[in-house]
C-alpha cells in the first residue's frame, strides 16, 4: 500500500514539474521573441509554411471569384433586356428620322413646282386608299375647311398629274385617279402636236384615245394636258407613249400611255384650288 502512494506521489511530482518545465520555456520563447533573436528561425518557419499559406489563398480567391462571376451570370439575363429595349428605341427613333427628312425632301421637291407655277394649292397626305371602292380614289387629310373643292387638280411635284377631286367632307376628300376608267383628259402630244384624249384603262394604264389617223405617234412622246374645256390646268405630264399600233382603217388611231406617277406609291400631293 505504501508503494503505490509512494508512485502515485512520484508521479504527480513528475507532471509538475514537466508542467513547470513547459511553463518556463514558454515564457522563454516569448521573451525572446519580443527581444527579437527568434526572428530568423521565425522566417524560416514561415518560407516553409508559405506554399500551403499561398496555395489556401489562391483557393480563397479563385472560389471568390467563382462566386463573383457566377452571381455576374445570373444579373446577364436583365442586363440584356435592358439592352434590347435601348437598341429598340433607338431603331424607332432612327426609323422616325428618316422618315421625317425623306417627307421634307419630298415636300422641298413638290413645292417647286408650286413655286414655279405660281398657283394656289394645298399640301396634303394621302391617308387611305380603299381596296374594294367602285372607282380607284385615294383619300386626302384635307378637306372643305383647307380650301379644297370637288373638281379641283391634283399633282405632284414637277406638274405631274394624279387625278381630281371626286367628292370633300369638311376635314377629308376623295381623289379619282388618272388611271381609273371613269377619268378622262384632253391632251397633246409634244412631238407632233397630236390632240387626243387620255383615259383610264380599268387601273391598268392609260390609253390614248380620238387621235386623228393621220396623225404621228412615236414611243417615248411626252402626253402633257391641253388646258381645254378648264378641266385641267395647261401643260401637265400625263406620261409617255410606250406602244403606238398601226390603226389600218380605223378613223382615229389609240396608244398605250405610261404613267409617270407610281400610283401605289402616293404619299403626298398637292391640290390646285385655282384650276
Amino acid at each position: 500500500m505504501a508503494r503505490v502512494r509512494r508512485r502515485s506521489t512520484t508521479r504527480n511530482r513528475s507532471s509538475f514539474t514537466l508542467l513547470l518545465v513547459l511553463a518556463g520555456l514558454l515564457v522563454v520563447l516569448i521573451v525572446l521573441h519580443v527581444i527579437g533573436p527568434l526572428k530568423p528561425v521565425e522566417g524560416v518557419v514561415l518560407r516553409l509554411l508559405r506554399p500551403g499559406m499561398s496555395a489556401t489563398q489562391t483557393v480563397g480567391s479563385e472560389t471568390g471569384g467563382l462566386f463573383s462571376t457566377l452571381s455576374g451570370i445570373g444579373s446577364l439575363p436583365k442586363e440584356n433586356a435592358v439592352l434590347r429595349e435601348e437598341v429598340d428605341r433607338l431603331l424607332v427613333e432612327a426609323a422616325r428620322v428618316e422618315e421625317l427628312e425623306r417627307e421634307n425632301a419630298l415636300l422641298r421637291e413638290q413645292l417647286g413646282f408650286v413655286e414655279e407655277a405660281q398657283a394656289e394649292t394645298v399640301p396634303a397626305l394621302v391617308i387611305g386608299q380603299p381596296p374594294f371602292a367602285e372607282f380607284q380614289l385615294i383619300v386626302l387629310d384635307k378637306g372643305e375647311r383647307d380650301g379644297v373643292h370637288e373638281g379641283d387638280t391634283v399633282v405632284l411635284s414637277n406638274g405631274l398629274l394624279v387625278g381630281r377631286v371626286l367628292s370633300v367632307s369638311t376635314a377629308t376628300s376623295e381623289v379619282l385617279l388618272l388611271t381609273d376608267s371613269h377619268s378622262s383628259v384632253h391632251t397633246v402630244v409634244q412631238g407632233s402636236r397630236a390632240n387626243g384624249i387620255v383615259e383610264g384603262d380599268r387601273g391598268l394604264g392609260l390609253l390614248l384615245t380620238s387621235v386623228p389617223h393621220e396623225s404621228e405617234l412615236k414611243v417615248g412622246d411626252r402626253v402633257v394636258t391641253t388646258g381645254l374645256a378648264g378641266q385641267f390646268p395647261k401643260g401637265l405630264l400625263v406620261g409617255t407613249i410606250e406602244d403606238a399600233p398601226d390603226p389600218g382603217n380605223d378613223l382615229f388611231r389609240e396608244a398605250r400611255v405610261k404613267p409617270v406617277v407610281d400610283f401605289d406609291q402616293l404619299e403626298f400631293v398637292f391640290v390646285i384650288t385655282a384650276s
